[in-house]
């Protein structure tokens, strides 16, 4: 169908909206989106910034009185919605943490950027991970 309005080629599974498909030759499949992550740390001026081991500070209390109010230059919406992109997409290991900081989008503080900084910063280190799709066939 539409094949007779549009050209249409298959072909083997590449980059697609944010993501990099790879399919391994044991026809697993390997979903990633370092180049979309790199582009994040780029966005937000955190190319040189100190990697860490976990994506959220578990001794930061994070409340809408914590901290000084934000400047409003800073584009707190874009970065979480970035991280929460890649947190749905291919890095659920980020996803408590963006959900934690994505509570705050109206009202945010110092405080409250710091803990989305630290997200990237988390990123850096492991922006080859991934989802690894295996297919395992059951027999019955």
């Amino acid at each position: 169908m539409l094949q007779g309005k549009f050209k249409v080629t298959i072909d083997e599974p590449g980059n697609f909206v944010g993501m990099e498909i790879v399919q391994k030759e044991d026809g697993s499949i390997f979903v990633h989106q370092q180049s979309y992550i790199r582009k994040i740390i780029r966005r937000f001026g955190l190319e040189n910034s100190q990697t860490n081991n976990i994506p959220a500070d578990p001794s930061t209390a994070m409340s809408k009185k914590v901290g000084d109010k934000l400047n409003e230059n800073i584009s707190y919406r874009e970065a979480v919605g970035s991280l929460m992109f890649a947190a749905i997409v291919s890095r659920p290991d980020i996803a408590d943490a963006v959900g934690a900081v994505s509570r705050y989008l109206d009202g945010c503080t110092t405080t409250h950027w710091s803990a989305v900084k630290r997200i990237p910063k988390y990123l850096t280190g492991t922006s080859g991970y991934g989802i690894h799709l295996i297919l395992h066939v059951v027999h019955l």
